[in-house]
């Protein structure tokens, strides 16, 4: 204690101490200074490490069950206690250095398990997992370069210092998540984020910024667009069915993610999946890109931006869910014709080789079928009332406690 400390509250603290510790200190003393329950939790510690280390698991109730019981009631001899718990000192460390279960912990499963005795599990639907924020995740087939994943990083942590900001995930999106990016396609990275507590407390939040935009900038390692949005816009959005949205949640490019943040959007996002907002979404893509085809030279973008929306509202029209990113799972789902097929993936592998803005035609089969599908696209029928609504407010909630950049949280 401080020797500022005034007599009347060091009385209290040596009371308080003496009523939480006093009993064990006066038992000690009449068994000639041995605390025999400490005793029993050092021997119990040890037990549990051999079994850990041997097995992978420790069982209730304890095998030493018996053993540790005699031991906290001071029936077993000091000196056989001794030597059991040096013993056993060698033996865990031993088994440290040979056994079979020796690794890193299961975080993400400890890690659950304290969120779910929180409430998360029943509030969020999924438990909010931890993981490794820098530990970029790349489905097979995708990959993005050591130098650039570096610079997109930096330029993350730079958006969260200067907007004092927390980013929840980020991931790829356009060309490089359909998976048909061209040699000079930019990369178009996208994230959620969160602010402190402080700027959801003013008066009118909604009039401030939702959007961080770094705009578009050339680097070495290509051309970066990034931009984000703000959590609370995102949820918006999500319930809107948005489908660029939806589409990230399914990303195969993700840069980051604080937390398993896409899994909880995701399951989310079926609750409240309406596939007539989203098919209108694909519609109106195809308006404006069909506007373009005769209005400009057009490019092989341009042919894609009219084929993939086109796949999309078919995808949804046949009662597939949620459309994922990838325009190759899409494709595959949906169109049956194999020379159809053949013929979509082989401008596939020419939108890969040829400049973005390049004039091109497509051949008469990609043509044809365009024209087949366009009279055909007939909106899905209305989803029927949803039974669950699932408590955004309380997830958006959750997830600021976690994750806001406040000092608190730090």
């Amino acid at each position: 204690h401080e020797g500022s400390t005034r007599m009347a509250e060091f009385v209290k603290r040596v009371e308080s101490d003496m009523n939480r510790f006093g009993e064990r200190a006066k038992e000690a003393e009449l068994n000639h200074g041995l605390d025999y329950k400490a005793l029993s939790h050092a021997l119990r510690a040890l037990l549990q490490m051999e079994e850990l280390l041997l097995t992978g698991r420790i069982v209730f109730p304890l095998k030493g069950r018996a053993e540790l019981i005699a031991l906290k009631e001071g029936k077993l001899d000091w000196r056989d206690i001794e030597n059991r718990i040096l013993s056993m000192l060698d033996r865990v460390g031993s088994l440290q250095k040979n056994a079979p279960y020796v690794g890193k912990p299961e975080e993400e499963f400890a890690n659950a398990c304290i969120f779910n005795c929180y409430g998360l599990k029943t509030r969020i639907a999924t438990a909010i997992v931890l993981s490794d924020r820098n530990n970029a995740r790349f489905e097979s087939g995708f990959e993005v370069p050591d130098d650039t994943l570096k610079l997109i990083h930096s330029k993350l942590r730079e958006a969260e210092r200067t907007k004092n900001v927390k980013i929840l995930y980020c991931c790829e999106s356009g060309s490089r998540g359909w998976n048909f990016a061209s040699a000079n396609s930019d990369y178009d990275v996208r994230f959620i984020y969160i602010h402190d507590m402080d700027w959801y407390l003013g008066v009118s939040p909604e009039d401030k910024s939702d959007t961080i935009d770094l705009g578009i900038e050339k680097s070495v390692c290509g051309e970066l667009d990034i931009n984000g949005w703000e959590l609370r816009k995102t949820l918006k959005l999500l319930r809107k069915s948005n489908g660029p949205l939806l589409e990230k949640l399914s990303s195969p490019i993700v840069y980051e993610e604080i937390y398993s943040f896409s899994k909880n959007l995701r399951d989310l996002a079926k609750q409240l999946f309406n596939p007539l907002a989203a098919w209108h979404h694909y519609r109106g893509l195809i308006e404006r890109s069909a506007e373009r085809l005769l209005t400009e030279k057009p490019s092989i973008k341009t042919w894609f931006y009219v084929l993939r929306p086109l796949l999309y509202m078919k995808w949804i029209e046949n009662g597939h869910g949620i459309p994922p990113m990838r325009f190759d799972n899409v494709m595959n789902a949906v169109v049956d014709n194999e020379e159809i097929k053949e013929e979509i993936f082989r401008l596939v592998e020419l939108k890969k080789s040829w400049g973005e803005y390049d004039e091109f035609h497509p051949s008469r089969v990609i043509c044809e079928y365009i024209e087949q599908l366009r009279p055909q696209m007939n909106p899905p029928n209305p989803p029927m009332a949803k039974k669950v609504i699932p408590d955004l407010d309380g997830f958006f909630r959750r997830i600021l406690e976690l994750c806001s950049p406040s000092e608190k949280n730090a």
